[in-house]
């Protein structure tokens, strides 16, 4: 407990402090007014050192008095009764704090009577282990006690805080120290890394350098040296790196060059010994096609003629058929008709003399008939079967003559018929060897066709070839002006390649020596650099062996935060003594936040 009222370092101060304030007003001119006075200093809660420039500002009701703590730290108000003020201590950088005084409930007549009140106020800088939220509501208050008329501090409602804050800082301090620890040994780490990167940096170990320089910007990336260091090495290995791929690009350039000439001179001459054998090939192939086209027509030629005898041939022997046919022909129709010619004259015979038994049946009829008058009222039945009789035989040779006469039609007409038939064999015959020659005809018609379009195929054939073979000599002529102009242009580009190449190389032989000018500079200014601080440390060295004969591993580190001691006559609580009676200036009570 003790312990904590000592880190609390509550002070009461029975000294008469100066009459001023922050609104501008001479607190002389305010003594006859009835109004409360506040003052003290406001320092570094670990260092203790005073805080000049921190924003000072009391808000109540309507009215709002603010001002900054001079160079001492020192702050000064000024403040009315019957007022509920919230005063906040603010600056940039730093956490602030916010205290509040309730200046209610004074009687009029006591007001002169009460004392003139002091608060400290420690600040610190915001990090991560301090909880800035702890301040957000005020860390004291001030309430007036009318037993004592005094202006007071609240302590049941600002024990605990504090009592928490300290407890807080303090733990953060602890954190803080380890962290400046580490920062320290940080530090240390980065100038271990920047001396081996400057040593091997002067002997151009330029990979060990690198590595080192690296080291230092990943402690300190907001240290320019290692970064243009490191860009200068980085500088120097690139431009050398660049200027050796280009020596060597320009190189295999070179060689692929020779290279290629070589190839194109062989591939020429191989293209001519090629068009040469092609040619040879060529006129041998024309030469023979020529024999063959020549024996093809002779054969041909003899052919035709071979044909055209056969088909005279043919022809002559159609021809002597179809005669002997045609005569064939006629005489079996003579024959026919002579036949024919003896059966009407023997039928015609027949009806005569059937006729002229007719007759002479009817006249001897008629003569039995006149013989026979008188008894053809007896005989009438025998009359008249007898009619009957004459009659059935009137009509049989009704029908015999009809008969006869129907096959005479009938002989007419096949005589008729047999005359067209002939008329139609002969028409027949003649079509047949109209037909035949005809189809002589077309058939050397088609063979003339044939032969034509076989010498037209051949000769689109040749065309054909011709064209081809133009086409494919122009391809080949195409090819090779193209193969021409495409080795022109990667010639052209390959040339302006090499000149590109040239000059980058220059250009990154200029750069390499203007950096390694620099590189030069920077690498005497390091030698300097490290045979100073080899003499510093020398020098240090041999002044700590003087002063501390201990050994290093004996000698602790001081802390790097420096705690403001508490004064062992603070309390957390001091009843002050009134030295006067009556009205005039009053023993402040003094209390640290």
């Amino acid at each position: 407990m003790i312990k904590k009222l000592q880190i609390l370092s509550f002070l009461v101060f029975t000294n008469l402090v100066s009459f001023a304030q922050l609104d501008g007003s001479d607190q002389k001119e305010k003594w006859a007014e009835d109004n409360i006075f506040l003052d003290g200093v406001v320092s570094d809660y670990y260092s203790g050192e005073s805080i000049s420039g921190v924003r000072v500002t009391a808000t109540g009701g309507q009215k709002t008095i603010s001002g900054t703590s001079d160079e001492k730290g020192e702050y000064k108000l000024v403040l009315e009764y019957d007022e509920i003020y919230t005063i906040t201590f603010s600056k940039a950088g730093l956490t602030s704090k916010k205290i509040t005084m309730n200046t209610n409930g004074v009687p009029d007549l006591k007001r002169q009577k009460v004392p003139d009140m002091g608060a400290e106020i420690t600040m610190f800088k915001p990090n991560k282990c301090i909880q800035s939220e702890m301040l957000d509501a005020p860390i004291g208050r001030a309430i007036y006690y009318p037993k004592k008329n005094v202006m007071d501090w609240d302590m049941d409602y600002s024990m605990d805080k504090l009592i928490a804050l300290n407890e807080m800082l303090d733990d953060c301090a602890k954190e803080a120290e380890k962290q400046k620890e580490l920062e320290e040994q940080k530090e240390k780490d980065y100038n271990t890394a920047m001396k081996t990167a400057n040593k091997t940096f002067a002997k151009e170990d330029y990979p060990t350098a690198i590595e080192n320089y690296k080291k230092a910007i990943a402690l300190f990336d907001d240290r320019p040296e290692p970064k243009n260091k490191l860009k200068l090495i980085e500088t120097e290995i690139a431009k050398k790196a660049e200027i050796e791929k280009q020596r060597a690009e320009e190189k295999a350039r070179a060689e692929a060059e020779a290279k290629a000439k070589a190839e194109a001179v062989a591939a020429a001459k191989k293209a001519e010994e090629e068009r040469l054998a092609k040619e040879k090939a060529e006129q041998e192939a024309l030469a023979k096609a020529k024999e063959e086209e020549e024996a093809k027509k002779l054969a041909e030629e003899a052919a035709k003629k071979a044909e055209e005898e056969r088909i005279a041939k043919e022809k002559a022997e159609q021809e002597a058929l179809a005669k002997a046919k045609e005569e064939e022909e006629a005489k079996k129709l003579a024959e026919e008709a002579a036949k024919k010619a003896e059966e009407e004259r023997i039928a015609k015979e027949k009806a005569e003399a059937l006729a002229k038994e007719k007759a002479k049946a009817e006249t001897d009829a008629l003569a039995k008939a006149a013989k026979e008058e008188k008894k053809l009222q007896e005989k009438e039945k025998a009359l008249a079967k007898a009619a009957k009789e004459k009659l059935a035989k009137e009509n049989a040779e009704k029908e015999a003559l009809a008969k006869a006469a129907e096959e005479e039609k009938q002989l007419k007409q096949k005589a008729k018929q047999e005359a067209i038939a002939k008329e139609a064999a002969l028409a027949k015959n003649t079509a047949e060897r109209e037909a035949a020659e005809k189809k002589i005809a077309e058939n050397q018609a088609k063979q003339d066709e044939k032969n034509a379009l076989a010498k037209a195929k051949e000769s689109e054939k040749e065309k054909l070839l011709a064209q081809q073979e133009a086409k494919k000599r122009a391809d080949a002529e195409a090819k090779a002006l193209e193969n021409k102009l495409a080795a022109k242009k990667k010639e052209n580009e390959e040339r302006k390649a090499k000149e590109t190449a040239a000059l980058l190389a220059k250009k990154a032989e200029e750069e390499r020596a203007a950096n390694q000018v620099v590189l030069q500079e920077v690498k005497e200014e390091v030698k300097v650099e490290i045979a100073k601080q080899e003499e510093q440390e020398a020098i240090k060295a041999a002044i700590e062996i003087k002063e501390n004969p201990k050994s290093p591993a004996e000698k602790k580190a001081s802390p790097s935060i420096k705690f403001k001691r508490p004064n062992p006559n603070r309390h957390l609580y001091v009843k002050p003594n009134k030295h006067k009676k009556g009205k005039g200036p009053q023993p402040k009570k003094r209390i640290v936040f």
